[in-house]
């Protein structure tokens, strides 16, 4: 119930910060990941800051929402699923660093070893001019190489890559390398 009535308040802040934009037929939400209580300090657990963003912005119907991780600052994310379906458009505009945790032990393999799984979401936009660092390292080194290269193809993308494996359903396509 707590978590509800919590919910409910971020909405209505998120109504009450809505930007008309000159000329935009449509309100756009900004959404801060520092307005969840995210730590910011790239050591301390942000994931529940960027679920409880997400969740206030895929309920949002009013219009474009973009949730800004705010540039300056290291917000440590765990794995998570970010589910859909969103009522509207939404955009993660990275400003600042998104960082998953040193040490692949540190991961429940229950989920298929997913970091940031956007899940049954249509009409989201990843941007900005930071990092988004998966700390590959650890992953290269302990990852067998399959190959000298892969090509995986879906729906709208491919992804070129040695090791480890990564899907990437729609947009442009993306190429990894150790």
């Amino acid at each position: 119930m707590a978590t509800a009535t919590a919910l409910l308040r971020l909405a209505a802040l998120a109504g009450a910060v809505a930007l008309l934009l000159p000329g935009a037929a449509e309100a756009r939400v900004l959404l801060s990941l520092d307005d969840f209580g995210a730590v910011r300090d790239g050591i301390a657990d942000d994931t529940q800051a960027l679920v409880d963003a997400w969740k206030v912005a895929c309920a949002y119907s009013n219009g474009y929402v973009v949730i800004h991780v705010p540039a300056g600052k290291s917000y440590q994310i765990w794995p998570v699923t970010l589910a859909g379906p969103c009522r509207d458009e939404i955009m993660l505009f990275v400003s600042g660093n998104i960082i998953v945790t040193e040490s692949p032990e540190d991961w429940d393999r229950s989920d298929g070893g997913k970091w940031l799984h956007f899940f049954q979401v249509q009409d989201l936009t990843v941007s900005g001019g930071d990092v988004i660092d998966g700390r590959g390292q650890e992953w290269w080194a302990r990852r067998p190489a399959r190959g000298r290269s892969t090509t995986t193809t879906s729906t709208s993308s491919t992804v070129s890559m040695t090791r480890p494996p990564a899907d990437f359903m729609g947009g442009r396509p993306i190429s990894s390398s150790p």
